[in-house]
């Protein structure tokens, strides 16, 4: 997994990006490996600020060969995180995104929870 640099998931920053940006929200990937990607971000609306936590991941990469024990590893990825409330919709390229509405505080500890359950997962 290769890490990104820790003010990725600054909330103020991400704040005043979303804020300066023409449609309201910021968006950082924090975290990237071959069948995955991690970011955090923040909507706006007129009477609050949505942070959000997401994963993206790939089913099937590029390969024409299917890895069915990778495969099972990353069912098993979905249902963990669907056990921890992140919501699951399926994505162009056979990819699945799960997210999670968290509180300012929380970004930071969600961010790295999720860094070990993809890491435990995924390896």
């Amino acid at each position: 997994m290769r890490e990104m640099r820790e003010e990725l998931v600054d909330a103020k920053a991400l704040l005043d990006e979303a804020g300066d940006s023409g449609h309201g929200e910021s968006y950082r990937i924090t975290d990237r490996g071959q069948c995955f990607r991690i970011g955090v971000g923040v909507r706006l609306a007129p009477d609050k600020a949505s942070f959000f936590i997401d994963a993206l991941v790939n089913l099937c990469p590029d390969s024409p060969e299917v890895d069915l024990s990778l495969l099972e590893r990353k069912l098993k990825l979905l249902r963990e995180l669907k056990l921890k409330g992140y919501s699951l919709s399926c994505q162009d390229r056979g990819s699945v995104l799960c997210e999670l509405d968290v509180s300012e505080k929380e970004i930071v500890p969600e961010r790295e929870s999720i860094k070990e359950v993809v890491k435990s997962a995924l390896g």
